[in-house]
């Protein structure tokens, strides 16, 4: 699958992700060169369905535009690039797919090549690679044979007019999809390495200088090696080799001992199914960093060089589908080592472009998790004054913490069957806690917070099993209460907090339909926090937020079945409206009148199967925008409000399969929203606008103690609410998209 944006919605809503450009279907191989000379890298692609080569032009800037297809002899599998006959156009040779054949395409000059000219080859050539084995400054075609008993690798000597010699070669340890040329032993000769699919090793042919190779020596990997990369890695002087071991989904350091034979195997955990891999500096340090394609978790999994592990854990970045090739060159001349991959969809390839940024590539990441996620929730949990992830993960009976500043390495909690959380200060310490909800009990866990660690669970009587939680203060006392929706029940119940973390007994108020979820506003305008309610009717029913408990305002029938609510401002008025989320994929919105009342509003027809909406301000304008998980492309929908009511066409962010919530917070400090997605890995996505610097709570241009002194003023007693309805968009100290007490501190560590 490929995400495609609309050009309306893309002029006010932008986040990192990988630029995405369309291909022949399942692409296989990737070369880099500059084919017309513009000063500017090319990629060709080649796919294993057609027999095609895909050629892009690039820009200069990261950008790439595919001018045509070079037509090859057969079905293509490996590709390098090259100058075969000395006149500075780099040309290419591909490998065919179970066949005797390769191919040579010269190059015309302007991005297009000569009719594909057939070289004789071994049986089933897979990989292919262009550089000077002999060192007599003429480049020539180095290629492994999977099929081949025993395996084999072949060089074909360039005569430097674009002919070659017979191949020369020797056999190794099993079938090769792979092979690299450099110097393991330190005696001025490349010498060839050979990753052995069949056999989990990889193979040393030492050269011996009169264009043959030593007898191979083996030395083990992980399980099926699939990609292969050797350079200097820890700065000993020694060439390394890294492998992506696609049976064990890791990758395999093999340390270089300046000898024909590598040191034990050291394997790093990457994403599912490694296939190509790939070496480059990506944040201009001087090492060579390593890139992988996860083919089945349909991510780019990089690999920092830290000089010391050599790498760092592993970070993964979307992909789209299924990644198999990768290539690491600079498309941007920044310096910079960007990441091109290769994948294959449904009925399209797809070339994939990561700019680097020095802390890694402009994408959207890929976290690890245990197990999936679900529900989650946002707030500053350690006091940073980053906004931090709390997510459901119901079938190992757990939460996790993801603390923005090391999202990777996540806290795990044990709770059982958890249905929905919440993070809310409830006992008057000032750091948020978590409330958990769990599915067959009618028991909320109250986890208090200490600054990033937490309590054993308190339990807190709910009245009944809960759906949906959403805290606020309802009956504008000052102090958080909580409102529940249960499971298969026509009741929301209203827990009055006491403000030391304990609630007063439910007080329960019935609805015509059994609920489905909820969200709350001041939907009355009168101070104190009221509630939304999506049931099953199809309808939602406002219920409006006492001391006494809710009451009802009203119920608007909808059009037809729905999955969630949120609330927001959509039409410059001083009413607080509210959006759904059908289960057809249509967003609509319902205006509010001021006084619990609703009437529909626009509407919009472009989401697959929508798991949960909510609201927040994306694009930077003032305005909340609407965000919508997609389960049915794998994607989350950002739809700008107009501030007339109406809809723009939506922004649409990959994401990792299935997912099931997503939520905005600024999680890298720099004022704007970010997205945090739950999904089978959760994803984070980093928005490119910037918002005015946080804790400048007052917006007079500088932070001093009345910036403090406005975030107290900003509570106003009804807490929490959208940071979008607040006085000043400048009001979010803390990162989490609301008005609450957490504003204070944040506004005060970042004075002081």
């Amino acid at each position: 699958m490929m995400i495609a944006n609309a050009a309306a919605a893309q002029t006010t809503i932008d986040f990192r992700q990988a630029a995405a450009y369309p291909a022949s279907e399942r692409t296989t191989a990737l070369a880099v060169a500059d084919f017309n000379l513009d000063g500017d890298l090319d990629v060709a692609a080649a796919s294993s369905m057609v027999s095609t080569v895909n050629i892009f032009l690039g820009d200069g800037h990261g950008g790439l535009t595919r001018v045509g297809d070079a037509t090859t002899g057969g079905i293509p599998l490996g590709i390098a690039a090259g100058n075969y006959d000395e006149d500075n156009l780099p040309d290419l040779v591909l490998t065919q797919n179970e066949s005797d054949a390769m191919w040579f395409l010269r190059n015309l000059g302007d991005g297009s090549f000569a009719t594909a000219r057939q070289l004789a080859s071994g049986h089933d050539p897979w990989a292919v690679l262009a550089t000077d084995v002999d060192l007599d400054g003429r480049l020539d075609i180095v290629q492994s044979l999977a099929a081949e008993t025993g395996g084999r690798v072949n060089v074909f000597y360039g005569d430097g007019d674009g002919t070659f010699s017979a191949p020369l070669g020797a056999r190794t340890g099993g079938q090769n999809r792979a092979v690299a040329i450099a110097d393991v032993n330190n005696d001025n000769l490349p010498d060839a390495i050979a990753a052995n699919t069949s056999s989990s090793s990889i193979s040393v042919l030492r050269a011996r200088g009169d264009r043959t190779f030593a007898p191979q020596v083996e030395s083990p990997v992980g399980s099926q090696p699939a990609g292969l990369v050797a350079g200097h890695f820890d700065e000993d002087g020694f060439v390394d080799v890294v492998t992506s071991a696609f049976g064990e989904d890791s990758i395999v350091f093999s340390k270089g001992m300046g000898s024909t034979s590598f040191g034990a195997p050291s394997f790093l955990d990457v994403g599912d199914a490694p296939l190509g891999v790939a070496a480059g500096d990506i944040d201009g340090d001087g090492r060579l960093d390593v890139t992988v394609a996860n083919s089945r978790s349909r991510s780019v999994g990089l690999l920092r060089n830290d000089g010391e592990s050599p790498f760092a854990a592993t970070r993964a970045f979307i992909a789209a589908d299924t990644p198999i090739a990768v290539v690491m060159a600079d498309l941007n001349e920044d310096g910079l080592d960007d990441i091109i991959s290769g994948s294959h969809g449904d009925a399209t390839g797809i070339i994939n472009v990561m700019l680097a940024n020095g802390a890694g590539v402009d994408a959207a990441e890929q976290l690890s998790a245990p197990a999936p996620g679900t529900a989650i929730a946002t707030g500053d949990l350690d006091g940073d004054q980053l906004s931090d992830v709390v997510m459901a993960m119901p079938s190992i009976n757990a939460i996790s913490v993801a603390f923005a500043a090391e999202p990777q390495q996540p806290l795990i909690i044990t709770a059982a069957a958890v249905s929905a959380v919440a993070i809310v200060e409830l006992d008057g310490d000032d750091w948020p806690d978590l409330i958990v909800a769990h599915d067959g009990s009618s028991e909320l866990s109250l986890f208090r917070n200490a600054g990033g660690s937490f309590a054993a669970a308190v339990a807190i009587p709910a009245g009944d099993v809960p759906r949906a939680l959403a805290a606020g203060d309802y009956d504008a006392d000052g102090r958080l209460d909580l409102a529940v929706a249960y499971q298969g029940s026509s009741e929301v119940a209203l827990l009055r907090g006491s403000g030391d973390g304990s609630f007063a007994t439910a007080i329960k108020v019935g609805l015509q339909n059994s609920a489905i979820a909820l969200t709350n506003g001041d939907y009355d305008r009168d101070g104190a926090l009221d509630v939304a309610v999506l049931t099953s009717g199809p309808a939602i029913e406002i219920l409006l937020g006492s001391a006494s408990g809710f009451a009802s305002a009203g119920r608007r029938t909808i059009a037809t079945a729905a999955v969630d609510l949120t609330s927001l401002a959509a039409d410059n008025g001083s009413n607080l409206d509210v959006a759904v989320a059908y289960e057809s994929g249509t967003i609509q919105l319902f205006l509010g009148d001021g006084n619990g009342g609703l009437a529909p509003g626009a509407t919009i027809k472009t989401v697959e199967l929508p798991s949960s909406i909510h609201a927040r301000d994306v694009s930077g304008d003032g305005r909340a925008d609407l965000i919508v998980a997609e389960r049915g492309r794998d994607a989350v929908a950002m739809i700008a409000v107009d501030g007339n009511g109406g809809l723009l066409a939506p922004y649409l962010l990959e994401v990792s399969p299935a997912p099931r919530a997503a939520l905005a917070a600024d999680l890298d400090g720099d004022g704007g929203y970010d997205v945090f997605t739950s999904c089978n890995l959760p994803t984070i996505a980093i928005n490119r606008r910037s918002a005015a610097a946080r804790g400048e709570v007052n917006r007079d241009g500088r932070r001093s103690a009345a910036d403090v002194v406005a975030a107290i003023a900003n509570l106003r007693g009804a807490l929490p609410r959208s940071a979008e309805l607040a006085p000043s968009t400048g009001t979010d100290a803390d990162g989490d998209g609301l008005i609450s007490s957490g504003d204070v501190r944040a506004a005060a560590l970042q004075l002081f």
